[in-house]
Order: C-alpha cells, then structure tokens, then sequence
C-alpha cells in the first residue's frame, strides 16, 4: 500500500513536471514567435515609411511642375536633380535597414533568423527596383514638358497689372498639396518670408529668385473675397507687377520703372 501511494507521488510530480516543461516550451515558442514577428515587422514598417515619404514628395514635385502654364528651363534642372537626390536618399536608408538586418543575422541573433534577413531583403530591393522605375518615369514627364522662359514685357503697361496691389493680392502656397487649404496670406507677406527664408541680401539673387519663382508663385494666386484679383489667365503677369512693388518696397530698387527696365534686360539670363 505504501509502495502504491509513493508511485502515485512519483507519477504524480513527475506528471507535474512534464506539464510545466510544456508549459515553458509552449511560452519559449510563443515568445520566439512573437520576437520573430517583431524583428520582421519593424524593418518592413519603416521601409514602407520610407517609401510613402518617397512616392508623395516625388509625386508632389512633379505635380507642382506639370500644373503650372509656364515652366523656366532652371526648374527643369532642379527637378531633374531633385528626383535623383530623392532617389539616392530614398535607397540608402533602404539599403542601411538592410545592412542592419544583416549584421544582426550575422552576429548570431537566434531570433533574426534567415527567413526574416530574406524578406527584409525581397522588399527592401522591390521598394528600391519601383523607386528606380518611377525616377525614370518622373524623367520621362519633365523631358516631355514644354519648357517656356519668354514673357511679354509690354503687358506691364497695362493698368490692371500695373496697378496691382501686393496687400490686396491673396497667395496659398499650400493650393498644390491641398486644394482645400484656406491659409491665404496677401502676397507681400509671402514676398519677404520667402527672401527671409533664402537668406537673400544680393539684389541679382533676389531678381533671379523672383525671376525663376514666379511661374510656380502664379499657380498660388486665390480668389479670395477681399482679393483685388479674379481668375485670370495673367497670373504670371500680376505675381511679377506685385513682385516688382516688393523689391522698390525693399530699397532694392528706385522706382517701379527700373526694376521693370532690370528684369526685361536681363530675363533670358536669369532663366535660361
């Protein structure tokens, strides 16, 4: 009888200790699945991070391009070289999440294992392969846009561009990323925070600024109620009158006459 109930107690403990091995085992797997899918998800999450950044600035500046009427030669070639930094930059922080993966697989992490380094690597090289494939798609687009430097100088004699107001005048520089945007602000405040931004105090790079600028500056022209101007088709025209008043407004020039006289002596220069 005492034989039978110290077996039973041997059984028993031995059941016991059975059951909590399995119960260890069963939380070591889950652990390591669970560190599995971290090692995995963090790489992939920040390289798809990484790519929406890409694909929305890259479409952004395209879109900025192809919407305007007029596009200067300049803005062809800081786009182009805007595309291929956006690229490189877009790739190497690609290449270093798998770099880092790699070098955690080789330093004998048990969890980042194969399986994990070969998806981290698949993606990261199908994210860079469409990165290259959309660099040169967004080549394609800027060698097919129509480029445009020449303006009519004698529409600066007219009245209604001559006299148009830079306070009265509403800008919103945001119209390209949301065209619900209602942060309008009259333009010769937009004028100086932008030459502020440059840190411009030369006057050639000012008139070049302004010059190469106010393609994109006209596509930013709203209709706001307390706007002197209504949708117009001398957009370009009005943003260059009101950006003139601005640089006789900053001492930079004498009279509106003389800057009129600058810009028309040398525009081929400044945007070619």
């Amino acid at each position: 009888m005492g034989n039978k109930f110290i077996r039973f107690l041997s059984e028993a403990a031995t059941n016991k200790i059975s059951a909590n091995e399995k119960t260890t085992d069963n939380i070591s797997k889950s652990n390591n699945n669970f560190e599995f899918t971290i090692y995995l998800a963090i790489p992939l999450v920040f390289m798809a991070l990484l790519y929406s950044i890409y694909i929305y600035h890259s479409k952004l500046y395209i879109n900025s391009l192809t919407s305007q009427q007029k596009v200067p030669n300049t803005l062809i070639k800081r786009a182009k070289r805007t595309n291929l930094l956006l690229l490189i930059i877009f790739s190497s922080l690609n290449l270093l999440i798998f770099f880092i993966c790699l070098g955690l697989f080789l330093s004998g992490n048990i969890n980042f294992n194969l399986l994990v380094l070969i998806a981290v690597g698949i993606v990261s090289f199908v994210f860079i392969g469409y990165a290259i494939y959309k660099y040169f798609k967004n080549i394609s687009i800027l060698s097919n846009i129509k480029v445009d430097n020449k303006i009519n100088f004698k529409k600066f004699e007219e009245y209604s561009i001559r006299s148009v107001n830079p306070k009265q005048v509403f800008v919103n520089a945001n119209k390209l990323i949301n065209p619900r945007s209602i942060a309008d602000e009259t333009f010769d405040i937009f004028f100086n925070k932008k030459i502020k931004d440059k840190s411009l105090t030369n006057r050639n790079k000012i008139c070049h600024t302004v010059a190469n600028n106010s393609f994109k500056w006209s596509n930013y022209l709203t209709t706001n109620t307390y706007s002197q101007l209504n949708d117009n088709n001398d957009n370009l025209y009005f943003v260059l009158s009101c950006s003139f008043k601005m640089l006789v407004e900053n001492n930079l020039f004498k009279d509106y006459d003389e800057v009129l006289t600058y810009f028309t002596n040398k525009w081929e220069e400044m945007v070619k």
